[in-house]
């Protein structure tokens, strides 16, 4: 019975075999046929192997995702390395989407004893621009002049990046990067214009000009990252990405619609909001600051050190004592939890804890920051082609703003009809 079983078996076998060896001749006549008839011009047939190459580098290697692994300072610093030049010359960088210029520290820069630096004699495929370039920050500047080369990223390479080759640089030894990577919406150059990711994708690096980043809230974490031309589908499977639109095609501006702290409403002076990697807090305008503060000031026993330090006294040390602070950004509600705008501090005045706020508070912008100490609770996708930024929540909730004004219509159709049974 066995040896029946096993006679059939190869019978089929042999069969199987003998269709598919008939079919593929007929597929080869068929295409010695075709091909005689109806042969293409040699154009043609250049322009068709151009073709399937370029699909090929952008169908299957573009359609990989590019990963750029970040090191984590202390939730103070989220840093990549990129490599410059026909040597590949490592260099520390924060990849900043405030900024339309890239930077890095050159072998001659004044004040960065403790930086790496870029050789430019090293490399072959160096060019000066000698265009004098300067940028001021909170806390310093650098001063240099444009140049261009070859540089690395998450293993692409981009040919003639033009960026600026620092000579001189205030507080650099504060820092643990040695430039910074632009990934701003728009450009300062008109090599990548309008951004870095269009000219990544015109180049056939990536298939997508999108990019997303991932930034952990667990100290000195290794699991941060950018991906670059595809997004990380462990955020982003069965999750809904909420979408705001940029108002600014050249930054990644954002209108800011309301505030709350708790279910109080603050009036804004700012309409709009900067999606920030390169800070590493959340930046408010002075004139904010100070109705956000009042509500504090009314509530809580909180007060300014001086025009930048806000601190409350409390009886514990407990997070609970605070409210949640709500941004209302597009159609959606952001959340601000306690633990991400409080710090409390190792010592006590009179037997109370001290809690100071995380935020930065600037006189000298006209729009909030939102910086790694906000981003580090979503998943934050960048979006260049369709000029916008999309979030992901992962440590806080994102709600439809939607919601608080069904809620609203609901809560007064509810005060007017008891409203109306009472007087009835």
């Amino acid at each position: 019975e066995y040896m029946g079983i096993l006679r059939n078996m190869g019978e089929i076998g042999i069969l199987r075999f003998l269709v598919i060896f008939i079919f593929l001749h007929v597929c080869l006549a068929l295409k010695t046929t075709i091909w005689r008839h109806y042969r293409p011009s040699q154009q043609t047939q250049n322009n068709l192997l151009f073709t399937i190459d370029r699909a090929l580098q952008i169908g299957f290697l573009a359609n990989s995702r590019l990963i750029e692994h970040l090191t984590n300072r202390q939730l103070l610093e989220y840093y990549g390395q990129i490599q410059i030049g026909s040597l590949n010359q490592p260099i520390d960088v924060i990849f900043d989407t405030n900024s339309d210029i890239s930077w890095v520290m050159s072998d001659n820069c004044i004040n960065c004893d403790m930086m790496q630096k870029y050789f430019t004699n090293s490399s072959a495929t160096f060019h000066n621009l000698s265009n004098p370039f300067s940028l001021e920050y909170n806390q310093g500047y650098i001063k240099g002049h444009t140049c261009t080369d070859n540089m690395k990223i998450a293993s692409a390479n981009l040919q003639a990046v033009t960026f600026v080759c620092v000579w001189e640089s205030i507080k650099a030894e504060e820092k643990t990067y040695s430039g910074v990577f632009g990934l701003n919406l728009g450009s300062f150059y008109s090599l990548s214009s309008p951004g870095i990711m269009h000219y990544m994708k015109a180049q056939g690096i990536i298939a997508n000009a999108i990019m997303g980043v991932y930034l952990s809230k667990i100290m000195n974490d290794s699991t941060s990252h950018i991906d670059i031309g595809e997004l990380d589908e462990s955020f982003t499977f069965n999750k809904t990405l909420h979408w705001v639109s940029v108002i600014n095609p050249t930054s990644w501006l954002v209108k800011l619609n309301d505030l709350t702290i708790g279910n109080v409403s603050v009036p804004l002076g700012s309409i709009s909001a900067l999606i920030d990697t390169g800070s590493p807090y959340l930046c408010i305008p002075t004139i904010d600051f100070i109705s956000i503060a009042q509500i504090f000031q009314d509530k809580y026993s909180c007060s300014f050190l001086d025009s930048s330090t806000y601190y409350c006294l409390t009886t514990t040390r407990s997070y609970s004592l605070f409210p949640t602070i709500y941004l209302y950004i597009g159609g959606s509600k952001f959340e601000i939890m306690p633990q991400d705008y409080i710090q409390f501090m190792d010592i006590q005045i009179m037997g109370r804890q001290y809690a100071v706020f995380k935020f930065i508070i600037l006189g000298n912008i006209e729009h909030w920051i939102l910086g790694d100490s906000f981003l580090s609770n979503y998943y934050t996708v960048f979006d260049s082609e369709n000029e916008r930024v999309g979030f992901v929540g992962l440590n806080s909730n994102i709600m439809d703003a939607s919601e608080d004004r069904r809620n609203a219509v609901y809560n007064n159709i509810i005060y007017v009809g008891l409203f109306s049974v009472i007087l009835i």
